[in-house]
């Protein structure tokens, strides 16, 4: 069946355009007009082989971010939904979630609910913004939960942005550090180190673990890439599989101080964040739970979640679970208890949200403040080791002459 490219406005004046199948011409103008449209221009799509190279680009966090927000502010002002899905369309500049908006709008157009229409998105969406917005539509309260899932969402890409920010510096420093290591020790070292060797001299032992190290990577030196690129390319293969993420995921949370500070605070705020958002939209314990676990990124408390939800299906409470796992710090499983006891579970996983929050932010704040001195310290470690090395054989040789 062909395809009609169309530019039309509803009553307001508001243009705009997409594609529509039908029969013939007529067809399509009529379709478009049935849906309260002026028709204003149309044309056939040309029909042949095409790449559609947006299908490629990523849909960043942020751009749903801000999508959540614009949706949730005219939802919030009475705007009908496929209007104000047009007017979004106009104002994304992401092509790919600009063409999966059209379709999302498409749909409404043709009767689909929001959620169903997002639903068909759901590897940009994700499970629980498409569950959020069922709830919405279930409740009643479609604007309170819009407007509450694109508070969550903020506070979550906040919380994503401050990780990232505190750890970019010392990856790149110390990548730096590594790369021009590495390059000293193949083409710098070397050249200083021919002297030392030709010398009868006994050498320290710094300067010649320096030597054995430079002569290593100048004869060896497929071997520091192949390390190099095994690193880089195989550990993300790795921590792919089902075996190296459990792996992986049990080792961050165990990692001294670092982990149980800031990791597991990062995955408790996830776990309280998402449950809170859930049960106050109005979604079932068992099935925020099973939401939760999809969504929480880490093996170990996927884990707790799992076991948890089958607890919770049995009839038995929440917090009985959670204080079984080391994990899961006392505090939350006993006000989760509180919570249950009295049924304010929700206001109760918001409290503690706010209040894990604001210990990662001073943790982060604490890790940052470390971290420059410790990498000064690496730094000048180095340094010092490649200074004594040279150094001290060149007072033996001036000792000797």
């Amino acid at each position: 069946m062909p395809q009609y490219i169309y530019r039309a406005n509803d009553s307001s004046g508001q243009i705009i355009q997409g594609l529509v199948e039908a029969e013939d011409q007529e067809d399509a103008a009529k379709l478009i007009m049935d849906s309260g449209y002026s028709v204003l221009s149309m044309s056939e799509k040309k029909q042949g082989i095409t790449i559609d190279l947006t299908k490629f680009q990523k849909v960043k966090v942020k751009d749903i971010v801000i999508f959540s927000r614009q949706l949730s502010i005219m939802i919030t002002a009475n705007v009908p939904i496929l209007k104000a899905m047009r007017i979004i369309v106009e104002q994304t500049r992401n092509p790919r979630l600009r063409n999966i908006l059209v379709d999302i709008g498409d749909s409404i157009d043709g009767g689909s609910k929001l959620s169903d229409a997002v639903e068909k998105h759901v590897s940009i969406f994700g499970f629980f913004y498409v569950n959020m917005i069922r709830s919405g539509e279930l409740s009643g309260k479609f604007d309170e939960i819009l407007t509450y899932l694109a508070d969550q969402q903020e506070k979550d890409y906040d919380l994503r942005s401050k990780i990232k920010g505190a750890l970019a510096y010392p990856i790149f420093i110390l990548s730096a550090i590594t790369i021009m290591g590495i390059g000293m020790m193949m083409f710098v070292v070397p050249k200083l180190t021919q002297v030392f060797k030709e010398s009868n001299i006994k050498l320290p032992l710094t300067t010649r673990m320096l030597i054995s190290a430079s002569d290593f990577m100048k004869e060896q030196w497929y071997v520091v890439i192949g390390v190099i690129v095994l690193a880089v390319v195989g550990f993300p293969l790795l921590i792919k599989t089902n075996r190296g993420r459990i792996i992986w995921d049990n080792l961050l949370l165990r990692l001294p101080k670092f982990g149980e500070a800031m990791v597991q605070k990062i995955y408790i705020v996830r776990f309280t964040q998402s449950m809170a958002t859930l049960l106050v939209g109005g979604v079932t314990m068992p099935k925020a739970l099973q939401i939760t676990s999809d969504i929480i990124g880490n093996r170990a408390y996927k884990k707790v979640i799992d076991e948890t939800l089958k607890e919770v299906v049995d009839g038995n409470p929440m917090a009985d679970t959670l204080i079984k796992y080391p994990i899961v710090p006392n505090m939350l499983a006993q006000m989760i208890s509180i919570g249950e006891e009295t049924g304010r579970v929700d206001t109760v996983l918001e409290k503690m949200t706010a209040f894990y929050s604001k210990e990662l932010d001073n943790t982060i704040a604490s890790i940052m403040t470390l971290i420059e001195p410790i990498i000064m310290l690496i730094m000048g470690g180095a340094v010092a080791f490649l200074v004594l090395s040279i150094m001290l054989p060149m007072f033996k040789l001036s000792e000797a002459s």
